[in-house]
């Protein structure tokens, strides 16, 4: 095994932890958090990110719902800060979220190793670096807000990229990250066992409390954790649905138990 300290907690005492497929994963004795214990280097995790044309072809495919998201994400950051600022994306993929931004005002930029994604994103004139955030050489204290949507599960050595955020974030500039749900429904009812979020490329698979130990102990204060939808709906927000179906969501993410979760930290 390559990874033998928990990635939140430096715990040394974990469990095998059963899961699809045979890989070799385990829970911390500690926090509690799951993780792929047998990781690539880094020089071959980047190259198998740079070759993906995966979650290009998804972005794709669900270009409306994206930026819909990131509309109602950053009229909440606005809400926060006042006004538009600037925004870094780490992994923003083809760039709908910069799009976004760069529609509504913010000075944006993002960080990308997916070639194919890449790709796109600067078909659109956006502002993306080919290169981890660590390389990127942004100054201290240089952005506003900084996002990570379902990236930080793909990055087995997650500290040291945490520690580059709160670097180039101002101070009281925001965090938003969005993982997927290890808490989630379809798990507390079995349906791991059918491989459901366990994809080959996911290295740390996070509960709330697991991500909300994560950030505190990098150095972030909690503003809210939340975990959205109880199925993948994608038409409109769940206010557009009928009154059955609202009524599982509203349930389903007071109980914590939506699909994903939504963090929103701040640098003290």
């Amino acid at each position: 095994m390559s990874d033998v300290t928990c990635p939140v907690c430096g715990a040394t005492e974990h469990a095998r932890w059963r899961a699809p497929g045979g890989r070799p994963l385990v829970r911390c004795r500690g926090c509690r958090l799951v993780w792929a214990n047998d990781v690539p280097e880094a020089g071959a995790h980047e190259q198998a990110v740079g070759d993906s044309q995966v979650y290009t072809n998804d972005q794709l495919a669900k270009r409306p719902f994206f930026r819909r998201r990131g509309h109602e994400l950053l009229e909440a950051i606005e809400r926060i800060q006042g006004r538009p600022g600037r925004l870094l994306d780490v992994g923003c993929g083809i760039g709908t979220e910069l799009e976004v931004a760069r529609d509504r005002g913010w000075q944006a930029k993002g960080v990308e190793l997916s070639a194919p994604s890449l790709k796109v994103a600067r078909a659109s004139g956006l502002d993306v670096m080919a290169v981890p955030l660590a390389d990127a050489g942004f100054a201290a204290a240089s952005f506003d807000c900084v996002t990570v949507n379902h990236a930080l599960e793909h990055i087995p050595r997650v500290r040291p990229l945490l520690t580059e955020v709160r670097r180039v974030l101002r101070p009281d500039g925001l965090l938003f990250i969005s993982v997927p749900n290890l808490d989630a429904w379809p798990h507390r009812v079995g349906a791991h066992r059918l491989g459901l979020a366990f994809n080959d490329d996911h290295y740390l698979f996070f509960t709330p409390s697991t991500l909300d130990r994560l950030l505190r102990t990098a150095g972030f204060s909690i503003m809210g954790i939340t975990t959205p939808r109880w199925v993948d709906f994608q038409r409109g927000p769940a206010a557009t649905y009928p009154a059955p179906f609202r009524a599982v969501n509203s349930v389903v993410e007071r109980m914590r138990l939506g699909l994903e979760i939504f963090a929103l930290a701040r640098v003290p």
